[in-house]
C-alpha cells in the first residue's frame, strides 16, 4: 500500500484547491482526481455533500431569505359562494355554515356573500 502525500488542508489532497463558497464539500468541483484512498467512495461523497459553506452575512443570498413573501396576483379576486365551494372543494352547506359563523372572513352584500381570495388564503394558512 502506497503512503498518501501530506495534505495542505485537512481532508483535501495535496495541491487541491478548497471548495468555492456555497459549494457542497465533496462535490465534483471540490474533488481532485479519483484517489482510491480511505475517504473516497460513494458513502464518503454522500456524507460530505451534505456540508455547505454559509454565504457571507451581507451577500445577496443571505438577504433573499429575509425578503417578505410575494403575494399572488389573484389575492384581490372577489369570489361568490359557488366559486368558493369549487375552490375549497367543500359542500355548499359547509361553506355557508362557515360563512355564517364568521369562520371564513367575508362580507355580505345584500343577501349574497362575497369573499376575497387572499383573505381565504390567509385564513387557510392560519394567519387570519
Amino acid at each position: 500500500m502506497a503512503a498518501r502525500p501530506p495534505s495542505g488542508r485537512a481532508g483535501l489532497p495535496a495541491g487541491a484547491a478548497p471548495p468555492l463558497r456555497g459549494t457542497p464539500v465533496g462535490s465534483s468541483s471540490a474533488r481532485s482526481g479519483s484517489g482510491g484512498g480511505a475517504g473516497s467512495g460513494l458513502a464518503a461523497g454522500m456524507a460530505a455533500s451534505a456540508v455547505t459553506t454559509p454565504a457571507p452575512a451581507g451577500s445577496a443570498m443571505s438577504t433573499m431569505a429575509s425578503a417578505p413573501p410575494v403575494r399572488p396576483t389573484d389575492d384581490d379576486d372577489v369570489l361568490t359562494v359557488d366559486e368558493l365551494v369549487a375552490w375549497l372543494r367543500l359542500s355548499e352547506s359547509t361553506v355557508l355554515k362557515l360563512l355564517s359563523e364568521r369562520a371564513i372572513p367575508a362580507r355580505k352584500v345584500g343577501h349574497q356573500w362575497r369573499v376575497r381570495r387572499g383573505r381565504v388564503r390567509d385564513w387557510l394558512d392560519g394567519r387570519e
